[in-house]
């Protein structure tokens, strides 16, 4: 039986070779489509599952409740909250804290800044690191103690041990070597080249205080301990711990100024609110989770469609096994066969797809996944099941007509009628492919125009031509700062240099709470603050809507001036426009020798206005420009930026490190050009745009197979209606234009269901931009029109042919 059922398939697979090939390579593209999202999904879902005992260990992270603007969310706590969170609360077993810093390390020449974290000695008890020198039992044993990298570890001692060796640490501490652990997985919110010990000592005036955020915090919990008990003792400690001064200075209950939150370590990747690595985005999950199974759809849609569109070839066939016994259950039992052989024959290709793929893949996701399916039995098992699925899915349809049809009436007239009944369905299928496919190009369209407008943003200073020079504010470098800057300025190709706090594109803010009689007495009211240079705004061709700038020779107007015996406490400020507007002024002028009052460090400082600027983009366009300050405070400027005239960018920045390394020679340079960290901003839009402008490819060209299939079984099967149109004078062109006409219907009304949907998805989406696009009906038109331009040259490339044949073979067709 079962040879017969494979003989009856193989012969009309040969029989029907386009209508084959087109199932197939459309099953397979969808296919490959889904596993390739659905690798880069696992990949996303499985971050810090990997830990031993990870269900029972969070992280603590903070909200800052400030009266008179949003709350601030940040990853980090402060030093003493470990200690109070074992004293406190007794579900709690143990508690760890990680502080990630940019450390310089040396040996001889070698000269680089590392990502060095400080720790608790207990930190592997939480994070069970393999070590492949040293153990975890003795690598930390006091603060002089430090563990690298294999990557790091090879950096200094290539291939040789590196335990028992020296590194300098902080350009003066010598560094022993104790151990050696296996790089991180990719797979995990940590990410670092080393780790020390914390030594309290380093830390100042931070430890034991409430004010300083610098620690990653996270607890363990005690067996049978819930974390619902845990976030519910929380409040108390904050207002039993939590200096009641800091919070009545800022003019708000303790319980309010500091809320601590628990996240589970699955759940820090797309839900914390900052750490170590860039974090996930859950909605764009959905979103290519969403765009796999619609591309399988389409596929599986061309299936239904081709196989109930082939039905009449196979009547006879059915009818006459019919006669001779069969029962319709085991016509169903073959033809849902037939159809999941067909997908497991598409899961063969699709892999080979994937595979060919790969290294495309992972150079868009700048990811390291790996298409093991075959070595992983959970891959392979899902990969199967999706395949069985799909090819019963989309068989079930076909088989329940073919096994349908009537002997007697199938063997009168020769062939079935089934065209009549199912073209309406083969309408609709066809129109919904369209409709997912008019979606995807349009959403592809709108993000890559989002992604390009976000890059272009005129954010109100110039972008090229700018080096960005960072770690000027180190103790070890701040003293010869003013001999790099003048080694800078007689650079020839060197334009100007200023010295700020951040620079556009930073993920750095500074506020402080000010005074005017135009503002509610409510509560706070805060200013966003940058300290700069007085060549800053210049350097940036930031120009003034009113007022001037900075003036160098004016040098009472800085907060802290370079050399200063005393802070001023009367200094001078250029705001931005959004400022202006915060404080009540009618225009940029009546802001001019206007001034208001702010603490800074105890002392009442006021601020008198002397230039006013277009408001300056700091971030990104997903955030609103806020009111912002620029002063003159050389205590917190780390940062150069060059502007340069060359295009030898390697030779101009080749003699950059050499004027470093001349100046500072124990630190290493740490560089960037400004483009580059503003692109960085929008690294996952862009990599999220090309991905999805690649899937709406991939689904326009499975629905395309399937219109083609289409068209050629209508051609076929309209072959003697040709004929007779040319006998009768109907020209090739417009035999063509009344197919493509045939099938233009589905796609017109596609666009009437595609249209709105994406209207809505897009709308929604482009709320997350502070500064976006106009979602114009132009994107709508265009991609409507592509797919029905598209429809068309399908529909045409075989009618054409058959359009063209000798009239008289047309009308002895059979």
């Amino acid at each position: 039986m079962f040879k017969n059922y494979l003989v009856a398939a193989l012969r009309s697979m040969a029989k029907q070779r386009l209508f084959s090939a087109i199932n197939i390579i459309g099953l397979a593209i969808g296919l490959a489509a889904c596993i390739l999202i659905l690798l880069f999904v696992r990949d996303e879902l499985s971050f810090d599952r990997q830990w031993d005992d990870a269900g029972s260990i969070y992280k603590i992270e903070t909200r800052i409740g400030l009266v008179g603007r949003a709350p601030i969310e940040v990853g980090n706590t402060q030093e003493p909250l470990r200690q109070v969170l074992l004293d406190d609360i007794g579900q709690i077993a143990a508690a760890t804290r990680i502080d990630p810093n940019e450390t310089p390390l040396a040996l001889g020449d070698r000269r680089f800044f590392e990502t060095i974290v400080t720790v608790d000695d207990n930190f592997f008890d939480f994070f069970a690191l393999e070590f492949l020198e040293g153990n975890a039992r003795l690598a930390l044993q006091d603060i002089n103690s430090i563990v690298l990298s294999e990557t790091t570890a090879r950096k200094y001692f290539g291939d040789g041990p590196a335990l028992g060796q020296r590194l300098t640490a902080d350009y003066e501490t010598e560094m022993l070597v104790t151990g050696v652990i296996r790089d991180l997985p990719e797979t995990t919110h940590l990410e670092f080249d080393g780790l020390r010990l914390f030594n309290p000592a380093a830390y100042g005036d931070a430890v034991g205080s409430w004010r300083n955020l610098n620690f990653l915090t996270y607890i363990r919990l005690r067996g049978g301990a819930s974390i619902e008990a845990v976030e519910a003792a929380l409040p108390a400690l904050v207002r039993r711990h939590v200096p009641s001064d800091l919070a009545e200075s800022l003019e708000v209950a303790s319980d309010e100024l500091f809320q601590f939150r628990p996240l589970g370590l699955s759940e820090i990747h797309f839900h914390s609110w900052g750490g170590m690595r860039e974090t996930g985005n859950l909605s764009a999950i959905y979103a290519f989770t969403g765009i796999a199974l619609l591309i399988l759809l389409i596929a599986a849609i061309n299936f239904v469609n081709l196989s109930t569109a082939k039905a009449s070839g196979r009547a006879r066939e059915v009818a006459m096994r019919k006669v001779l016994g069969a029962q319709r259950k085991d016509l169903i039992k073959q033809f849902l066969g037939e159809s999941v052989g067909t997908s497991l024959v598409a899961l063969l290709l699709a892999l080979v797809l994937v595979e060919l793929a790969m290294p495309f893949y992972n150079q868009a996701l700048s990811r390291l996944l790996e298409a093991d399916i075959a070595g992983s039995p959970m891959m392979l098992a899902g990969a199967l099941l999706l395949t069985l699925v799909v090819g019963l899915g989309a068989g079930v349809h076909p088989a329940l007509v073919l096994s349908g049809f009537r002997p007697a009436r199938v063997l009168k007239s020769g062939q079935s009628r089934t065209d009549k009944s199912t073209s309406r369905l083969r309408f609709l299928l066809v129109t919904v492919q369209f409709a997912i496919s008019i979606g995807l190009i349009v959403s592809t369209a709108v993000l890559s125009a989002q992604t390009r407008y976000a890059r272009t943003f005129d954010g109100g200073f110039t972008k090229e031509n700018m080096l960005i020079l960072r770690n000027l504010d180190n103790p070890h470098v701040a003293p010869l700062a003013a001999p790099l800057l003048l080694a800078l300025k007689g650079h020839p190709d060197v334009i100007s240099t200023a010295r700020s706090m951040a620079v556009p594109g930073d993920d750095e803010i500074n506020i402080m709470e000010i005074e005017h009689p135009t503002l509610s007495s409510d509560g706070p009211t805060y200013l966003n603050t940058v300290a700069i240079d007085y060549g800053f705004l210049q350097t940036f061709g930031v120009k003034p809507l009113a007022g001037r700038l900075f003036d160098p020779a004016r040098r009472a107007e800085a907060r802290r001036d370079e050399g200063a015996e005393a802070d001023s406490l009367s200094p001078s400020i250029v705001i931005n426009l959004a400022t202006t507007k915060l404080l009540g002024f009618a225009g940029p002028e009546d802001a001019i020798g206007q001034a208001f009052y702010a603490e800074d460090d105890g002392q009442r400082v006021v601020w008198t206005i002397i230039g006013v600027v277009p408001d300056v983009q700091m971030y990104s366009v997903h955030q609103e420009i806020e009111p912002t300050g620029f002063m003159v405070d050389y205590d917190n400027l780390g940062t150069v930026t060059v502007n340069f005239r060359t295009n030898d960018l390697e030779r101009f920045t080749g003699e950059i490190d050499r004027i470093w390394a001349d100046i500072i020679a124990a630190a290493p340079i740490e560089r960037e050009f400004l483009s580059d960290n503003l692109d960085a901003l929008y690294a996952d839009e862009e990599a999220q745009a090309l991905l999805l402008g690649i899937f709406a490819i991939l689904a326009v060209i499975v629905s395309c197979l399937g219109l083609l299939g289409l068209a050629a079984f209508t051609a076929d099967r309209s072959t003697k209606e040709i004929g007779i149109r040319k006998t009768f004078g109907a020209s090739v062109p417009q035999i063509i234009r009344r197919m493509a006409w045939q099938f233009s219907k589905p796609v017109l009304v596609a666009n009437l269901i595609a249209w709105p949907a994406a209207w809505y998805f897009l709308s929604v989406w482009l709320e997350d931009y502070a500064y976006r696009i106009d979602l114009s009906p132009v994107y709508f038109a265009l991609a409507g029109g592509g797919a029905l331009a598209i429809a068309w040259l399908t529909v045409a490339a075989h009618t054409a042919r058959v359009a063209r044949s000798n009239p008289i073979k047309a009308l002895r067709y059979e």
